[in-house]
C-alpha cells in the first residue's frame, strides 16, 4: 500500500475518533481544503483495495475502507479497526510523520540549518501547498513573537530567512525547550528533531539525559523533571548548533552565576563535550531562570526579592487590609517566585500560563490585589510584568484568602432602627468579607450584662476580635470598637479599612514577640549598688559582648570579636537609646547569618548617653531585607514610650518572668 505522510495521519486521526468526524474538522486540523481531505481519502480506500486482507474467520478477502456519513461524517469501522493497523504497521515508515503542531518546527529546522530556506523545497515534506505554508509560518512567527518576544524569521516572496546572529538564535532555541518542556507533561524530543533534522541523535540524547541526571544525583542536587530535560535540552541543542557549523564569540555572563550549572558544565567537559567560553556563559545566561538547588540556603530568595515583596505586601495591607506575613511558607514560596520572575526578566524570557482566563474568571479579587505588584516592579527593574505573570502571583493571592487569611469575628451593636442594622450588615458581607466574620449582631446591653451568648454572659475578647457599634454608640469594653453613624458611605469605608490595617499590625507584634524571642537569649544583669566588679570593663560593653555570645551559640553571627565591636562604634557615633530608659543597639556594617534578638535587663540601670538605661534590645540583622525587623522597631518603640510598658519589663523576677512579661505587653499595645 502505498500512501502520503498526511493520509496515514488522516488515518489515525480518523482512528483516534471512533465516533466519527466531518470533513470540515479534518481539513482545518491539517490546513487544507475540504477538497483535498476528500481525494486524500478516496486515495487511501484505492490503495487499499489493491492490499487485500485475508480474513482469517471467513476466509476470504477483504479491503478495509474509511466509510462516510452524512450525519457523522468520515469512520471507520470496528470490524476494519485491527485490519487498518496490520497494514499501517506493515507498510509504512510513521518515523517521520510530522504532525500539524509540529509544522513549524520543521519550517524553523530547514531555516535555521543553511540561514534560509525556500517554501518549493517545504512542499514535498509537509504535504502542504503554497497558500497552506505561508500560513504555517505566519502562525509560527506569531508563536515565536507572543509566547517568547522573538522576530526571528522573515518571509520574502518564496524564501524563509532568519534574521538574527547565533545569540539570539540559540536563545530563541533555548526559550522553545523550555515552552515545550513547560506546556507538555512527556517531555517528547520530537520537536528537537525537527529544530536539527538529520543531526539528532535520539540514543545520544538519552545519553546525555542519563549523564546530566547522574550528575545531579551524585551531587545532591535537587531538581524538577522539567528542569532536568530543559537543562539537557539547551546543552544538547548547543552541540548540535555547533556541529552545523554555527560557531558563537564575544558572550559573557559574569552578572549571571550559576555555580550548579558551572560544575556541571566542568564535569561534562571533562568527559570530552566540546564547549567554549561564550557557549558555557549563553547557557548560564538562560539557565540562571532555573531552579537548582544544591543545598537548602540555597532556596532563599535574593535580598532584592524581598524588598519588592516586603514593598508588595505593605501595598495589600494598606488598601486591602490583609497581612500576606501571617504565613511564613507562603511568605517564603511567593519569595522564590519573585525571585525567579526577576531572573525571567533578567534573562528576557516570557512565561506562558495557559490558565490565564480562568485565574482571572475563577480569582477575580485575588488577580485585583496581584496587580498591585506591577508598579513596584516596574520601579526596580524598569519593565511592566506581564498578565501570565501577574496570574501566577493571584494563585498565592487566592490561596492566602482561602487557607491562610483568618478574619476577624465581629459583632455588630444593633441600631434602634432594624433598617440600619440590615443596610450596615450588608455593606459590612459586600466589602469586608475577606477581613470580617460577621458572627452576632447584639443590642448594647448584652456586652455589658451576663448574656447567654458563649455561655458566659458578656461578649469577651477571646470570642471576638471587633465590635462595630452603630449610630454613634459608646461602648464599653477591652475588645477594639469601631463606630459608625447612620449609613455607612465611602468615608466608612476608608475608616474601617484602615482600623482593621492597624489591628493587623498590632497583632504581628505578639507574632514577632513569639518567633524570635526565648529565655536563652534574655539575660538579667544585677549586682550590688556598691560593686564595682564588671571585669575590669564598662558595664555596657559586658552586656553586649554577653548578649553577642548567645547569638554566636545559636549560629546567629560569625564572630562574636567583629559583632561586638561593630556595635560599640556605632554607639559612640550613632546611639540607640530610645526614650528615657530602652535602648536597641544594632551593628552598622555587620551582617547576621540569621536575624535575632536578645534583651538584657539592668539593674541597677546603667546610664548611657545621660539616660538611665534599664532595658536593651540587641539587634542581630541578617544582610538581606526582613519585613519582621521593621515590626520589631516599631514595637520596641512603643514599649519604650510608655514609661509603665517599660517598669512592668523591669520588674521581672527572672529571665522566664520577663518574656511572659513581653509576651503580655505584646497583645496589649494597638496602634489607635
Amino acid at each position: 500500500m502505498t500512501v502520503t505522510k498526511r493520509q496515514i495521519e488522516i488515518i489515525e486521526y480518523i482512528m483516534n475518533n471512533v465516533s466519527g468526524i466531518t470533513g470540515d474538522k479534518l481539513a482545518k486540523y491539517f490546513g487544507v481544503s475540504s477538497r483535498t481531505i476528500r481525494n486524500d481519502i478516496l486515495q487511501i480506500n484505492s490503495a487499499l483495495s489493491g492490499d487485500q486482507l485475508l480474513c482469517q474467520t471467513e476466509g476470504r478477502l477483504i479491503s478495509p475502507s474509511i466509510k462516510a456519513s452524512k450525519r457523522i461524517g468520515y469512520y471507520i469501522t470496528q470490524e476494519d479497526m485491527e485490519d487498518f493497523r496490520a497494514v499501517l504497521s506493515g507498510g509504512s515508515d510513521r518515523n517521520h510523520v510530522i504532525a500539524p503542531h509540529n509544522r513549524g518546527y520543521a519550517i524553523l529546522g530547514h531555516a535555521l540549518e543553511e540561514g534560509s530556506c525556500n517554501l518549493y523545497d517545504l512542499e514535498e515534506e509537509l504535504f502542504l501547498s503554497q497558500t497552506a505554508l505561508r500560513e504555517e509560518v505566519l502562525k509560527l512567527r506569531r508563536m515565536l513573537k507572543d509566547k517568547m518576544d522573538l522576530c526571528l524569521l522573515v518571509l520574502e516572496g518564496n524564501q524563509i530567512r532568519v534574521v538574527e546572529n547565533e545569540e539570539k538564535i540559540r536563545l530563541s532555541i533555548f526559550n522553545i525547550i523550555k515552552y515545550e518542556v513547560q506546556t507538555h507533561t512527556d517531555w517528547g524530543s520530537d520537536y528537537l528533531e525537527l529544530l536539527f533534522r538529520g543531526q539528532f541523535d535520539r540514543v545520544e540524547y538519552e545519553s546525555f539525559i542519563k549523564a546530566v541526571k547522574d550528575y545531579f544525583g551524585g551531587h545532591e542536587i535537587l531538581v524538577s523533571d522539567a528542569s532536568l530535560y530543559m537543562v539537557v535540552g539547551a546543552i544538547y541543542a548547543t552541540v548540535m548548533r555547533k556541529r552545523q557549523g554555527h560557531e558563537l564569540f564575544g558572550v559573557k555572563a559574569d552578572e549571571f552565576p550559576v555555580e550548579v550549572l558551572t560544575n556541571l558544565l566542568y564535569h561534562l567537559k571533562a568527559q570530552k563535550l566540546d564547549l567554549t567560553e561564550s557557549d558555557e556563559a549563553l547557557l548560564k545566561i538562560f539557565l540562571y531562570s532555573i531552579r537548582l538547588v544544591q543545598s537548602q540556603k540555597d532556596t532563599r530568595a535574593s535580598a532584592l526579592s524581598g524588598v519588592i515583596l516586603n514593598e508588595f505586601c505593605q501595598e495589600v495591607l494598606a488598601k486591602y487590609s490583609f497581612d500576606l506575613h501571617q504565613s511564613d511558607e507562603l511568605f517564603n514560596n511567593m519569595a522564590l517566585h519573585l525571585e525567579y520572575l526577576i531572573r525571567r526578566i533578567d534573562t528576557g524570557y516570557r512565561i506562558d500560563n495557559p490558565i490565564l482566563q480562568d485565574i482571572k474568571t475563577q480569582y477575580p479579587y485575588a488577580y485585583e490585589i496581584a496587580i498591585l505588584l506591577v508598579p513596584i516592579m516596574f520601579k526596580y527593574k524598569s519593565i511592566p510584568i506581564r498578565a501570565e505573570e501577574i496570574a501566577y502571583m493571584a494563585l498565592y493571592v487566592a490561596y492566602f484568602l482561602e487557607k491562610v487569611n483568618r478574619r476577624l469575628k465581629t459583632v455588630v451593636i444593633s441600631a434602634p432602627r432594624q433598617s440600619v442594622n440590615a443596610v450596615i450588615c450588608n455593606w459590612l458581607g459586600d466589602h469586608f468579607q475577606n477581613q470580617i466574620e460577621l458572627v452576632k449582631v447584639l443590642p448594647k446591653h448584652q456586652l455589658e450584662y451576663p448574656s447567654p451568648y458563649g455561655g458566659e454572659g458578656a461578649v469577651t475578647a477571646s470570642a471576638v476580635d471587633l465590635i462595630i457599634s452603630t449610630e454613634g454608640q459608646r461602648v464599653k469594653t477591652d475588645i477594639p470598637v469601631f463606630r459608625i453613624n447612620g449609613i455607612p458611605n465611602q468615608q466608612d469605608f476608608s475608616a474601617l479599612n484602615g482600623f482593621i490595617r492597624r489591628m493587623r499590625v498590632s497583632r504581628r507584634f505578639t507574632t514577632i514577640v513569639n518567633k524570635y524571642f526565648n529565655t536563652q537569649c534574655i539575660k538579667i544583669f544585677a549586682k550590688e549598688a556598691g560593686s564595682a566588679d564588671w571585669n575590669g570593663k564598662a558595664p555596657f560593653e559586658i552586656v553586649i559582648e554577653t548578649l553577642s555570645r548567645k547569638f554566636k551559640e545559636q549560629d546567629k553571627i560569625e564572630t562574636v570579636e567583629e559583632y561586638v565591636d561593630d556595635v560599640l562604634s556605632r554607639e559612640v557615633n550613632y546611639p540607640t537609646v530610645i526614650g528615657e530608659s530602652v535602648m536597641i543597639p544594632h551593628p552598622l556594617m555587620t551582617f547576621a547569618k540569621e536575624t535575632a534578638v536578645a534583651a538584657a535587663i539592668l539593674k541597677p540601670p546603667v546610664t548611657i548617653c545621660k539616660k538611665a538605661v534599664k532595658v536593651i534590645f540587641l539587634l542581630a540583622i541578617e544582610g538581606r531585607p526582613n519585613d519582621d525587623v521593621s515590626i520589631l522597631f516599631e514595637f520596641f518603640k512603643q514599649v519604650a514610650m510608655n514609661e509603665n510598658l517599660v517598669h512592668t519589663l523591669y520588674e521581672a523576677k527572672d529571665e522566664t518572668d520577663f518574656l511572659n512579661r513581653l509576651i503580655s505587653i505584646s497583645t496589649s499595645i494597638e496602634l489607635f
